[in-house]
């Protein structure tokens, strides 16, 4: 049997923090846009592109790489305190990786 030595996110330096915040949101906004996708609501004629995404649909199909930062932008507050949560309930290898 091996013994691991596990942080809570406060007990990491405040750049792995950054880093692993970061991280995290980008996880979030991935999870949550496939999400639309995966249950076909952009496929509703009533979808408001702009209300969910926070980039209107011809600037999305034409800068596709940035509707992530419009979609963060436009449910900042939503995402940040699902991350928070995320962050206060997870343990970290001292390289910021998740321990399951």
């Amino acid at each position: 049997m091996k013994t691991i030595k596990a942080y809570e996110f406060g007990d990491l330096s405040p750049e792995l923090q950054e880093k692993v915040k970061a991280r995290f949101i980008d996880e979030q906004v991935q999870f949550e846009m496939e999400g639309i996708i995966a249950n076909g609501d952009e496929d509703d004629p009533d979808f408001d592109f702009e209300a969910i995404y926070g980039c209107s649909q011809h600037y999305a199909e034409t800068t596709g790489w940035f509707v992530p930062s419009c979609y963060y932008e436009k449910h900042k507050e939503d995402i940040d305190l699902t991350v928070e949560t995320k962050l206060k309930n997870s343990l970290f290898s001292r390289w910021g990786q998740v321990i399951d």
